[in-house]
């Protein structure tokens, strides 16, 4: 029996991918070339001096807090420079923490603050994180400001615009076959064959590539609470769910059993995750009146 000509070869094809599925793209790893972070290193302001009785009540004492410097040195958003999976459902805050007292310094938690006032944690967990980022993307997207937002850097200007094509299908694999019904026959016997095998070997690189991710992630990821050493620096991500506009990220550090918190500033982020405004119409050159 002759070959399958090119048409049936293009129907097996589709029929794999229809009965034993792909390679998930969740899974996959950006490729290497991708452009490096923006950088931004924004940098912690100094707390408010506060009296002694508020400092009891949790609060800071400026005077007396331990020397550290904390710096947000980029943001990696969806598909922005930087990112090293092709679909990461999350914002990465790539920081350093320097401890420059003569004490060790633990840093017990970070909160991000997001447009709505909204407090979030960071992440322990890849498939966790995306799932919560998800699902509060659709609920904002939903409401009334949804329109608003864009999934990844938007206005904040960490990268260029995402631009998303539509390929047409005209024909292509579902075309219409000139092969004998026989053939298709053969075709589709193969396709029972093969289809099994398949399956096998996509399910083992989504394996492959899972485990990848989960790697890279807790490779990148800074685990809390964290003990600095006098004058050590400790440099890694926080990865929290996607967050809009953040105003602020929020270090509460602990020296000598007093808590203080460091504030990061995050008002240049304003246009995360925001579509960037519409340019305005062009003026026209008003028509001179006659006398």
């Amino acid at each position: 029996m002759k070959n399958p000509t090119p048409p049936l070869l293009a129907v097996l094809g589709a029929a794999l991918l229809l009965t034993s599925g792909c390679v998930s793209s969740k899974y996959k790893l950006a490729p290497t070339n991708t452009h490096p972070p923006v950088a931004l290193n924004l940098t912690a302001t100094p707390a408010p001096p506060v009296s002694p009785s508020s400092a009891r009540g949790g609060g800071q004492i400026a005077e007396t807090q331990p020397s550290v410097d904390t710096t947000v040195q980029s943001v990696i958003a969806y598909q922005g420079p930087g990112s090293w999976k092709r679909e990461s459902f999350w914002d990465e805050y790539v920081v350093s923490i320097v401890n420059r007292s003569a004490t060790p310094l633990v840093i017990e938690s970070a909160t991000l603050t997001d447009f709505q006032g909204n407090t979030n944690v960071p992440g322990a967990e890849p498939w966790k994180l995306e799932g919560e980022s998800k699902t509060w993307w659709q609920k904002a997207k939903s409401s009334q400001t949804g329109n608003l937002l864009v999934l990844g850097a938007g206005a904040v200007g960490l990268g260029t615009t995402l631009a998303v094509a539509a390929v047409a299908a005209s024909g292509g694999l579902f075309a219409p076959a000139t092969a004998a019904s026989s053939a298709l026959a053969g075709a589709a016997a193969a396709t029972l064959v093969v289809a099994p095998i398949y399956a096998v070997t996509v399910m083992v690189i989504n394996s492959n590539n899972k485990a990848k991710v989960v790697a890279e992630f807790q490779r990148r990821r800074l685990d809390l609470p964290l003990t600095l050493a006098p004058g050590a620096t400790a440099q890694g991500s926080f990865f929290f769910r996607i967050s809009p506009a953040p105003s602020r990220l929020a270090l509460r550090r602990r020296a000598g059993g007093e808590p203080f918190d460091t504030i990061v500033d995050l008002t240049a982020l304003r246009g995360l995750h925001f579509k960037a405004p519409a340019p305005p119409p062009p003026v026209s050159a008003a028509k001179s009146s006659g006398p």
